[in-house]
């Protein structure tokens, strides 16, 4: 009875001045957020799986990776920055470049920024594309203004790099490339001279490669040998266990007429980058740059140069969501930088990139990653399992109740598990290098770690 309610608290409210009863109508209006993008990404995995379409890591991220993927010869030239590079270090190079999927575990101060870098090099000098991702924002600056401090005769290298992400991330590289734009476009390269420099790079990483390609046949071999010895000691068979036994004792034949390949190899053949190779760097981006002038990219051209901050990013957003024209666009920019939450931009989803790169894999989670790892033929994880995990924010009855619910396997708890977690529950067949040699700390200081979390492995 509302009136009598009212009659009741009026003789409250009357003993003070001012006070007055409230019984206006109050609309309460519930929203969720809800972002279209995720449903449309997620839709197009499953539509993909459903027609047996899935790209290699996607494939491994099922559960599905086998080891007739795995590439057994290279074919590629690793390029590194500096003379610094260790043994690991250029593993991870070298993998990254022709295997399916490489995981990289990397201790606090063993170099995985510097070895993404000389990753990115590698490729843009093998013409292959790639897609570098992260969680947040920090490690993909990092890495990106690392390469801007590159230079050719003093004069700062245009490497063909595109930084995007959020609006702000977006409207500083579109502007930035608009000055590049003007300051380079009077430079002319000399295709010829390119490629000489270019050959003449490839004859002198020649013996470096073909001492990797040794040290990976070794590593795969041992692999073998002792998973056969493993699988001899639980076989009751004998004459299966004689049949191993012939094969066990031809890889080791095979083992034991290959020289172990060493840090004090490889150290000799590391030269420092010259000044052909700089020079190489600085007219193939240039080369690169000036593919904006085609006519089939002048509607990306006149983005760049609108002077319109407000609209430039929204448009375009726009333009590479087209497929045909995100083609373009990495035609020209063959290396992009983003979050994973923003990768979803990057064209209707498909692997354009011959490689995906995530950094801080042990601190991404499953869901935004998959965007990224969407987009590629190949992929390397770069993490560390040991260090700080994602936070996720979904409640732990809650993930406890979806996870019931629709029946899913551990190794896809989101609370539990990062992308790096994930995959390598999930593929055990692909490579897996840890970055051993430690740089930063005083050995007393990294001691601790060293036995508490890295088994004595570190250098």
């Amino acid at each position: 009875n509302k009136e009598l309610a009212k009659d009741l608290l009026m003789k409250e409210v009357k003993r003070y001045k001012g006070e007055s009863i409230d019984d206006r109508p109050y609309i309460m209006e519930l929203r969720r957020s809800y972002y279209a993008h995720i449903e449309k990404e997620i839709n197009q995995i499953k539509l993909y799986k459903l027609v047996n379409k899935l790209s290699t890591p996607l494939e491994a991220f099922f559960g599905n990776m086998s080891k007739d993927k795995l590439n057994r010869r290279s074919g590629v030239d690793v390029v590194v920055l500096d003379n610094k590079a260790n043994i690991d270090q250029l593993r991870v190079i070298y993998n990254a470049l022709i295997q399916p999927i490489t995981y990289v575990q990397g201790p606090p101060g063993t170099g995985k920024t510097a070895t993404i870098i000389n990753v990115l090099i590698s490729a843009f000098f093998n013409g292959q594309t790639v897609l570098v991702s992260s969680n947040n924002n920090k490690p993909i600056s990092d890495i990106f203004l690392k390469f801007q401090n590159l230079k050719s005769k003093d004069i700062p290298i245009p490497l063909p790099f595109l930084r995007l992400g959020n609006s702000d991330e977006t409207l500083k590289s579109l502007n930035g490339l608009k000055e590049i734009i003007n300051r380079y476009q009077k430079y002319q390269s000399d295709e010829s001279k390119l490629e000489l420099q270019a050959q003449n790079k490839k004859k002198k990483l020649k013996e470096i490669n073909m001492l990797l390609d040794r040290h990976e046949h070794i590593i795969e071999l041992e692999e073998e040998i002792d998973a056969l010895k493993l699988l001899q000691e639980k076989l009751n068979d004998n004459l299966k266990k004689v049949s191993i036994s012939a094969i066990l004792n031809s890889k080791e034949n095979e083992l034991s007429k290959l020289k172990p390949v060493n840090n004090e190899d490889i150290e000799p053949l590391l030269t420092k980058v010259d000044n052909n190779f700089l020079t190489w760097l600085f007219f193939t981006s240039i080369k690169n740059i000036k593919r904006i002038f085609e006519p089939k990219n002048k509607e990306l051209l006149d983005i760049i140069q609108s002077d319109n901050d407000d609209e430039k990013v929204k448009a375009f957003n726009s333009y590479t969501a087209k497929e045909e024209n995100f083609h373009n666009l990495i035609r020209i920019f063959p290396i992009i930088l983003t979050t994973n939450q923003s990768a979803y931009k990057l064209g209707p989803q498909k692997p354009y990139f011959d490689l995906v790169i995530i950094d801080e894999a042990g601190q991404c989670s499953i869901g935004p990653s998959l965007f990224a790892i969407s987009r590629g033929k190949r992929l390397l994880l770069v993490g560390d399992q040991n260090q700080l995990s994602p936070v996720i924010s979904i409640a732990p009855e809650t993930n406890r109740v979806l996870m019931s619910k629709y029946q899913i396997p551990s190794a896809y708890d989101y609370l539990k598990n990062s992308i790096l977690l994930t995959m390598q529950k999930q593929d055990t067949i692909s490579k897996f290098v840890l970055l051993r040699y430690h740089y930063r700390s005083r050995r007393e200081i990294i001691e601790f770690s060293n036995k508490k979390y890295y088994k004595n492995q570190l250098k």
